[in-house]
C-alpha cells in the first residue's frame, strides 16, 4: 500500500485529470469521479487552485494556466510529426 503522501500525490492526480477530461466540473462531479468524499475533493482542488493547476469560476473548476504551460512545455520537446505518426500512416 501506498504511503500517505504518494496517495495524496495519486488522488490530487486523479481530481486533476477529471478536470482535463471534463474541461470544466462541480466539485461533486469531481469527487465521484475520483471517488472520494467531497471534503477531501476540495481540500485537493483549493491546493490544485493555489498553485495554477486549476481555476474556479461560476461554472465550477477547470484547467488553469499552470497545466497550460506544463502541456505547452511537453509538446515543445516532441515532434508534431512523430507525434501524429500514428494517424499519418492510417
Amino acid at each position: 500500500m501506498a504511503d500517505a503522501s504518494t496517495r495524496t500525490v495519486e488522488r490530487a492526480l486523479l481530481l486533476l485529470g477529471t478536470v482535463c477530461d471534463r474541461g470544466v466540473v462541480s466539485l461533486a462531479d469531481a469527487a465521484r469521479d475520483a471517488t472520494l468524499s467531497a471534503s477531501t475533493a476540495l481540500r485537493l482542488l483549493r491546493t490544485l487552485e493555489s498553485t495554477g493547476f486549476v481555476r474556479k469560476d461560476d461554472d465550477g473548476y477547470r484547467p488553469g494556466m499552470r497545466i497550460v504551460q506544463l502541456g505547452a512545455q511537453a509538446l515543445s520537446h516532441e515532434s508534431l510529426v512523430s507525434l501524429a505518426g500514428a494517424a499519418l500512416d492510417r
